[in-house]
């Protein structure tokens, strides 16, 4: 079928092409969609496709914070987060950017 033709395409998710529903199948171990062309070579299935889309594209880098109150590190994505949320202080910084000069001054 033409891409044209697509009205509602649905992705494929072995070799991420836009298929139509019409040209889908159910696979019974991944539960997933795939359409004709990898239903039928089974051997696609095993074989990555340059056409999928990476997680690493979509994945944000994520940041590693310190609360100051209580020690408590986590990560979040690059957006600051307000609180801790093990004790809910608002002193939190960047773990990377703690050094021991910092901690002692913050003692003072």
């Amino acid at each position: 079928m033409a891409k044209e033709n697509i009205r509602n395409p649905v992705i494929c998710s072995l070799c991420g092409e836009k298929k139509s529903l019409e040209e889908m199948h159910l696979d019974k171990k991944t539960k997933k969609l795939i359409c004709d062309d990898c239903f039928n070579d089974p051997l696609k299935k095993f074989m990555p496709n340059a056409n999928k889309p990476k997680e690493s594209e979509f994945i944000e880098p994520k940041v590693t914070y310190m609360c100051q109150s209580c020690g408590f590190s986590f990560s979040r994505s690059k957006i600051r987060p307000l609180r801790c949320p093990y004790c809910a202080s608002n002193s939190i910084i960047i773990k990377d950017e703690v050094t021991s000069d910092k901690l002692l001054d913050l003692e003072d």
